[in-house]
């Protein structure tokens, strides 16, 4: 990748340095360390999170570990529910992969990492299309086209057609998060189109860029509800970090935590609960809470309630909640 200035990326890239090179297929474990609770986690569908660079699942009140590769991040189920899209990263690159949840089916969808560490890219954030969109395709983040900043690309869901399809203008930091609308027309973006990151919404049809918040210290990691009707993001405010939900042109928006310490929001599949990682202890954990709307068409919340304790699961990847 090439040398940059830019003070986020940098910070981004050397956070995802620490998992090492490649592990090849990935293993299903069947013997796993536990995750502490400390709630009994009866939550509808199944909840993916990142502990130590690999993949793990909540599903029917049990945490199972999906791969023991050591170098895995930032998962996020297809809209089904039958197949897993991820990072696989290495010393001087990283790449999209594809496997099922039983590690059957394992690939390699982009081919960025090479020896020479001047031709190695980035590749990070794959987003599936929702189920609206046919054939399935994956949206991600990559510096492949030799920019200094990531960008929005495209390809199909065995890899073919990579293109780039947005770009955020300036040297400023780049896109760094995303999210596909349910009706498959909009893709949520996190972006730093100046100085701060905002949320921003990217028409697929016309590459309009419309902006969604004007928070002055920056807003990110955004997420659309399941119908469509409202989106979630991370507020940054004097040091602190809370989740907030907002109609997607970002009217009607109101916090969701207080903590401080918040981020990477999922809302559950039926949309009536929001999943997302805080640290008031210093380690991330799974926490949930219960989103009901009230007569102004705000969200209100309820019912916070702490999963995990002390599983220092990584905020960065977040969470991804399906059926």
């Amino acid at each position: 990748m090439k040398k940059t200035t830019l003070g986020l990326l940098a910070l981004l890239l050397i956070a995802l340095l620490a998992a090492g090179c490649d592990a090849g297929p990935v293993p299903i474990i069947t013997a796993t360390p536990a995750i502490n609770t400390r709630t009994p986690p009866q939550l509808s569908g199944k909840v993916m999170m990142v502990k130590k660079d690999d993949l793990w699942v909540l599903e029917g009140g049990v945490f199972n570990r999906l791969t023991h590769a050591g170098n895995l991040r930032q998962g996020r189920w297809s809209s089904d529910g039958q197949q897993i899209a991820c990072v696989q990263v290495s010393q001087n690159g990283s790449d999209i992969v594809t496997l099922r949840p039983d590690g059957a089916d394992f690939r390699l969808l982009t081919s960025y990492q090479a020896p020479q560490r001047a031709d190695n890219h980035w590749a990070f954030r794959p987003t599936w299309s929702p189920a609206s969109v046919s054939p399935a395709q994956i949206a991600y983040l990559s510096d492949a086209a030799g920019t200094r900043d990531l960008h929005l690309w495209l390809m199909s869901a065995d890899g073919q057609g990579q293109h780039q399809i947005a770009t955020a203008q300036g040297l400023f930091g780049g896109i760094i998060g995303l999210d596909w609308s349910p009706d498959g027309n909009t893709i949520l973006l996190a972006a730093y189109r100046d100085k701060t990151s905002q949320i921003w919404r990217f028409d697929l049809g016309t590459s309009e860029w419309t902006p969604v918040t004007t928070e002055p210290n920056g807003a990110y990691d955004p997420i659309w509800s399941p119908d469509g009707q409202h989106i979630a993001y991370v507020v940054r405010r004097n040091g602190r970090h809370d989740i907030w939900v907002a109609r997607p042109d970002g009217s009607e928006a109101a916090p969701i935590t207080a903590a401080g310490t918040c981020r990477a929001p999922a809302w559950a599949p039926d949309g009536g609960m929001i999943a997302y990682l805080s640290n008031p202890t210093g380690y991330f954990d799974l926490w949930v809470a219960d989103v009901t709307w009230g007569a102004d068409g705000t969200a209100t919340p309820s019912n916070h309630r702490q999963v995990t304790q002390g599983a220092n699961l990584d905020p960065d990847s977040g969470l991804s909640w399906a059926r």
